[in-house]
C-alpha cells in the first residue's frame, strides 16, 4: 500500500486505489512509517471537512489495527486519551507512530457505542 496524500478539493487518494470523493481535509500517513524503527497502527484516517470527525478510511489486511477489531468507518475519538478532534494531521500521525510492537489506546464510536481497543503497531512493507 502507498501514503495517502491529502487534497484539498475533497479527493482521497491513496497507492493505486484511485479517488473516492470524500469530505475530506486530511488523510494522515499511517501505512508507511517515517524511520526505520517506526512502526504505525496500519491505517488510513480522514477528517470531514464539517465536523472535524476522523474516521477510519482503509485498513491494511489482518495487521495492526485490523486485528484489534477497527473497521472501515468507525469514528475515532481518542489516542491514548488524547481528543483527536483537537489534533494537527501531524500531532495525530505522530500520536499513532511509536516503536515496532508497541501499543496505542484508542477510542471509537461504531454503530453509536462506545469501544476502547490496543493496537500493536506494525512496520509497514
Amino acid at each position: 500500500m502507498g501514503r495517502a496524500r491529502h487534497r484539498t478539493e475533497g479527493e482521497l487518494h491513496v497507492g493505486g486505489m484511485g479517488k473516492r470523493s470524500l469530505p475530506v481535509v486530511m488523510a494522515a500517513v499511517v501505512l508507511c512509517a517515517c524511520a526505520p524503527r517506526s512502526a504505525t497502527i496500519g491505517a488510513v484516517l480522514a477528517r470531514d471537512n464539517v465536523t472535524g470527525n476522523v474516521r477510519i478510511y482503509r485498513l491494511a489486511k489482518q495487521e495492526g489495527a485490523a486485528a484489534a477489531g477497527l473497521q472501515p468507518d468507525d469514528e475515532l475519538l481518542s489516542v491514548d486519551g488524547h481528543d483527536v478532534r483537537a489534533m494537527t494531521q501531524e500531532q495525530l500521525h505522530e500520536v499513532l507512530v511509536g516503536p515496532v510492537d508497541s501499543t496505542v489506546d484508542v477510542t471509537i464510536v461504531r454503530a453509536g457505542k462506545v469501544l476502547r481497543l490496543t493496537i500493536k503497531r506494525v512496520r509497514s512493507n
